[in-house]
């Protein structure tokens, strides 16, 4: 399953030139798992809201698809990821991003605060994080 919807994220942001692409995706999702397997946190769930956390960027594919989701409901869709799998990754997704950040909305599952962190440090970057640390 995951790797089906990994491939239709590529599908989708195959000609991203924003910095939002597979490069950026995958640095993302190797990140989530690493800080999942550490937290104990379920690394299914964290692989999806890894994958789908920004397939429906506003500043990419507009604000009436960030609100619905469309592209994440889709794929899930496409994916047969059904049930309560399908309602923990909408549910976090719908509480990630920078400007919400700022707005304190953040996500309440652990699977949910693990992906908004490995995507701040990946915008960090390695020298950003060893010398905060």
């Amino acid at each position: 399953m995951i790797e089906e919807v990994w491939r239709q994220v590529c599908k989708l942001l195959e000609k991203d030139n924003s910095g939002h692409g597979m490069e950026y995706a995958d640095r993302v999702l190797n990140l989530s798992l690493k800080f999942a397997k550490a937290e104990g946190a379920d690394k299914e769930v964290v692989a999806l809201i890894a994958l789908l956390h920004d397939v429906d960027d506003y500043k990419i594919f507009g604000v009436e698809s960030a609100e619905n989701l469309t592209n994440a409901k889709k794929i899930l869709e496409e994916c047969e990821v059904i049930g309560e799998t399908r309602e923990r990754v909408l549910g976090a997704i719908k509480m990630i991003g920078y400007g919400k950040r700022l707005r304190e909305i953040e996500p309440t599952s652990l699977e949910g605060m693990i992906v908004p962190d490995a995507d701040v440090c990946d915008a960090t970057g390695t020298t950003g994080v060893l010398r905060a640390y």
